[in-house]
């Protein structure tokens, strides 16, 4: 039995599997979607969290090095803000809100007095809890009372 081959101008591919790839790829792409959502939400969170420590770090910092008490202002909600405030007296506070994290949520903040306090002379810190949510992701950070911060990520069970 002789083979036959496509005339030399004539290779490339039909109709019918040009289709069949397409959908292939198709159905790939829906799958592949949802995932880096969920990635890119979690990326946003991780964001606004690292963000969030670097300014209560800053205004520890900044009170153990003065010898002051200095705070940070939280307003919970969708038009969340941490930090944002000046006085006459000191350098303004570090400010991370919603506005520079969009999609992101600070969901609660324990205990519900608006403020982190740092103590300047002791180094202590006023215990707070502040729970962030993009997507189906959480984060918490957490200031103890000795003024150290914690991360605390429920999907992988830290804290």
């Amino acid at each position: 039995m002789e083979r036959r081959y496509p005339p030399i101008g004539r290779a490339g591919l039909t109709l019918p599997e040009l289709l069949v790839t397409l959908a292939l790829l198709s159905l790939i792409a829906t799958q592949a979607v949802p995932l880096l959502n969920g990635l890119l939400a979690r990326h946003r969170l991780d964001q606004a969290v690292t963000a969030v420590r670097l300014a209560l770090m800053e205004v520890r910092r900044a009170a153990f090095a003065s010898g002051r008490d200095w705070s940070l202002a939280i307003r919970t909600g969708t038009d969340w803000r941490v930090g944002c405030s000046c006085r006459r007296e000191v350098a303004c506070t570090p400010c991370v809100s919603a506005q520079h994290h969009p999609h992101v949520r600070l969901l609660a903040q324990r205990p519900d007095s608006g403020r982190v306090r740092f103590d300047g002379l002791r180094g202590l810190a006023s215990p707070a809890s502040l729970v962030f949510a993009c997507g189906r992701w959480r984060r918490e950070v957490k200031v103890a009372l000795s003024g150290r911060l914690r991360l605390c990520d429920p999907e992988r069970g830290t804290c």
